[in-house]
């Protein structure tokens, strides 16, 4: 009885977490390219932020996440691609800040 009872608390779990996993996953889709960690200069930022945004669509929103001491690069970046700043986030706790840029094509 004890076996029967795991094995179906078990499969009870496993339903939950495949339901539940997928919804958390999708709940941000938001195409991301983060730089955290690593020293780049405006063209490998303009690169990365063009590679990213060429499979989508003007309109769509790409998340640009970068260092605070890789801000000056970052923000070049974006203005030689020319996408607008929707919305920025900084946070000096962590040391990075969070650019939410407008595809435009």
């Amino acid at each position: 009885m004890r076996l029967i009872k795991s094995i179906l608390l078990t499969i009870l779990t496993l339903f939950v977490l495949s339901t539940a996993l997928p919804l958390a996953a999708t709940a941000e889709k938001t195409p991301e390219v983060n730089t955290r960690g690593a020293c780049l200069n405006v063209r490998e930022f303009v690169a990365l932020i063009q590679h990213e945004s060429r499979r989508m669509e003007s309109g769509n929103i790409l998340r640009l996440i970068a260092d605070i001491p890789n801000e000056v690069e970052a923000r070049e970046a974006i203005e030689t691609v020319g996408y607008p700043i929707m919305e920025e986030t900084r946070d000096d706790d962590r040391d990075f800040i969070n650019f939410l840029l407008e595809v435009r094509k």
